[in-house]
């Protein structure tokens, strides 16, 4: 995802955008630049069904994606202590 991101295949409210640390805000919509939809590696991404969380919103089709909102802690499946991450950069 890097590597796409530093080639410039990726837009953000239709700016390009090289930098993969970007910082995208509610609302953003993040698509893949209109001339390289048509490489192998995006094309496969409109036959796969994927499951989104509520705070994404995806369209396979057009390729875009928008975040409807920013995460919060109930929206994340996974087994995380969160404490445990803290105690290991605190030290």
């Amino acid at each position: 995802a890097r590597q796409i991101v530093n080639h410039g295949h990726i837009t953000v409210n239709g700016k390009r955008v090289n930098i993969p640390s970007y910082q995208i805000k509610v609302n953003d919509v993040v698509a893949i630049k209109e001339n390289k939809k048509d490489l192998a590696m995006f094309k496969e991404l409109k036959d796969v069904k994927v499951v989104m969380p509520k705070w994404l919103e995806f369209d396979a089709n057009k390729l875009t994606g928008k975040i409807n909102a920013l995460p919060q802690r109930d929206d994340i499946d996974l087994s995380i202590q969160e404490h445990l991450i803290v105690e290991l950069y605190s030290k």
